[in-house]
């Protein structure tokens, strides 16, 4: 028996799933969920992606992380579907403006084209694409991290 590490039920081993992309051991529904967007973040053109050292995916479960930017300048990485929280160091937070001003980006710091369409999150600051299922409904004008306060 193996333990899927993201549902974290045991199931025989043939039918323990490995993502080919993150190397995660899944049961098949879990499989299925996860491996669709850790492929599709993985096979991003590296043209379109900037170069980062700030974890994407959640080492624990597989899922997506989440930016959390503070005013004060630090930052973290987290992720909705655990416990997993990252303080970013000084060369990610650097990272996060690749030398130029978030205004001037067109992408986000995971590296997502925000077009025309971006929203810049009026609490933080943070520029945001609407349709970035990571960062919530632009609707309301804020960010996901910022929106529950409001």
């Amino acid at each position: 028996m193996i333990e899927c590490e993201m549902c974290k039920k045991w199931f025989p081993a043939d039918e323990i799933e490995t993502c080919p992309e993150c190397g995660l051991e899944l049961c098949p529904s879990c499989y299925d969920e996860h491996v669709t967007g850790c492929t599709l973040q993985m096979e991003k053109d590296v043209d379109d992606v900037i170069e980062t050292s700030i974890p994407t995916i959640c080492p624990e479960c597989g899922s997506p992380l989440t930016l959390d930017p503070d005013p004060d300048g630090s930052a973290r990485v987290y992720c909705e579907n655990c416990d997993f929280c990252q303080e970013l160091d000084e060369e990610q937070i650097a990272e996060l403006d690749n030398g130029e001003t978030e205004e001037d980006s067109d992408y986000d710091e995971f590296g997502n084209y925000l077009g025309d369409d971006a929203f810049t999150c009026p609490d933080c600051g943070r520029t945001f694409a609407p349709d970035d299922y990571r960062n919530g409904d632009a609707g309301n004008g804020f960010c996901r991290v910022c929106a529950p306060k409001h």
